[in-house]
């Protein structure tokens, strides 16, 4: 039976019938039954209980989001708003279980002011995923032998390339630490690669090819790995976890991801509590006393330190900074060999202002996306971050839709992907700490696969698929079924079938 939402017609794209569509479907209830319960949480006499509720509310949230968009399909807007659940709802459940440095009504307030911003982020993501007719495909077939993924030989061995310099010691000396974020960007690009030979499963040598997927990015945790960093452990299992259900999209995904993300408090938590000579006894008690996840709850705890009653001149050193901490998160790539004087991260700066003792160690706080734009424009950063990071996440999700969609014709789709899925493994360090070390980590990564791309495609035109409808450009219900034909107006790489 032919599915008439993929059929573009008046009838079905006019607006009102889509405004009409989602309104039916409680597109908006849990962002205003998160709103009330925040509001109802920031107004609750008793400060304890209302982080309470703000943290249980911000842990739903999250899930329900991740849970009921985007059918089978892990969007990176997904990933950010997990990634909330954990150092807000995470975050209320710690800070009332350990000795905190500030009050409880600044951790109250704290909270719901980040949930509230972050509401406000997810309100402008639906909005626009309406407005804009954002949709995935409600399944991804991948029945005709002759339409499955083809990825270009180039892209394993520009990733094996990129693995390799990251590693060398003349670019590790000069570049330093981000030479990582190289290597991430290689082990992305061999995964995004490995992934689809799923498709081409013929021998046993098919299944080792299969397996890089799985093996290489634990291979290069084991490299680089020194006990500290695991969130950008977490952000490159989650950025190869979204390139697998790009071409093998599940529902179930979604779930194993939800349940994956205690399982790993209590294997980094206990971690850290080994590391550091904690004296977490077990794995359940590390996950329930908090013992060696600091990095989990300190976050939302500083940026009520940055709040609450401070003397002038702490508060001078804070801000406002009118846009400082972004321009230092942008000229962060450029050595300090070259440049002694370059400005430092704004979690170094403030470790300078809160713990100057620890900046001696090198010691860099976080104190959540919210508290850097509280310390650039003062409480009119709040607004102006969900008006920053609501578009910003749309557009990745318009991106990871459009790929979706093109059932990757096109040798550049699958570049375009690696570096999506770069961005994808820092979303959630951009919800911990900010821009410097999400641009330090994935971002660098993404600007090294882009370039390697721009490099690998440029001997061949720019090729646009064109739908069949070219009037219709937005994405979803109005972009072709994917079992329609695309007309190609530039050259495109020829499908080879199945070897008999």
């Amino acid at each position: 039976m032919t599915d008439l939402r993929l059929q573009p017609s008046s009838e079905a794209t006019s607006r009102p019938r889509v405004l009409r569509t989602m309104w039916t479907q409680f597109a908006f209830l849990p962002h205003l039954v998160a709103l009330v319960a925040t509001l109802r949480g920031l107004w609750v006499d008793e400060p304890r209980t209302g982080t309470t509720i703000i943290g249980i509310t911000s842990c739903a949230f999250s899930v329900a989001i991740a849970l009921r968009r985007s059918h089978n399909f892990l969007p990176p807007s997904s990933v950010f708003f997990l990634a909330s659940g954990v150092f807000i709802g995470g975050a209320c459940y710690y800070l009332l279980l350990v000795d905190s440095l500030i009050e409880d009504a600044l951790i109250r307030d704290a909270a719901g002011l980040a949930m509230l911003t972050t509401v406000g982020i997810a309100f402008i993501v639906s909005a626009q995923a309406m407005a804009r007719r954002i949709e995935w495909p409600a399944e991804q077939s991948w029945s005709n032998p002759r339409a499955v993924p083809q990825p270009p030989l180039g892209l394993f061995l520009w990733g094996v390339g990129l693995i390799v310099a990251s590693q060398f010691p003349p670019v590790a000396a000069i570049v330093g630490p981000p030479s990582n974020s190289i290597g991430v960007g290689g082990v992305l690009m061999v995964v995004v690669w490995a992934c689809t030979r799923r498709f081409h499963l013929r021998w046993f040598g098919d299944l080792g090819v299969l397996a890089l997927a799985m093996v290489l990015p634990i291979l290069w945790v084991n490299l680089v790995f020194n006990g500290y960093g695991r969130l950008a452990i977490a952000g490159l299992f989650i950025a190869c976890f979204v390139a697998w259900n790009t071409f093998s999209p599940s529902r179930l995904h979604k779930l194993v991801v939800v349940l994956s993300i205690p399982l790993f408090l209590i294997f980094s938590g206990q971690n850290r509590s080994e590391t550091t000579g904690g004296s977490g006894s077990s794995a359940g008690s590390t996950l329930s006393s908090g013992d060696g996840l600091a990095s989990v709850y300190s976050p939302l705890e500083t940026f009520g330190r940055m709040l609450g009653p401070l003397e002038p001149e702490v508060r001078d050193q804070l801000g406002p900074r009118w846009g400082g901490t972004f321009v230092n998160s942008f000229v962060m790539p450029v050595p300090r060999s070259m440049w002694p004087d370059k400005p430092d991260g704004f979690g170094f700066e403030l470790t300078l202002v809160f713990e100057p003792k620890s900046a001696k160690i090198g010691h860099s706080m976080a104190a959540l996306l919210q508290g850097e734009f509280y310390a650039n424009f003062w409480f009119f950063g709040l607004p102006i971050l969900v008006l920053v990071m609501g578009p910003f996440l749309t557009f990745l999700d318009r991106w990871h839709a459009r790929l979706a969609w093109s059932r990757f014709e096109r040798d550049r789709d699958f570049y375009s992907l690696a570096v999506l899925v770069c961005v994808v493994s820092s979303l959630g360090e951009l919800c911990w700490v900010g821009t410097f070390t999400a641009y330090a980590r994935g971002g660098l990564a993404a600007v090294s696969v882009a370039i390697v791309s721009a490099m690998a495609n440029r001997r061949h035109p720019r090729a646009r698929a064109v739908p069949v409808n070219p009037g219709a450009s937005q994405i979803g219900p109005l972009e072709p079924s994917p079992h329609e034909p695309l007309v190609d107006d530039g050259a495109r790489r020829p499908r080879r079938g199945r070897r008999g």
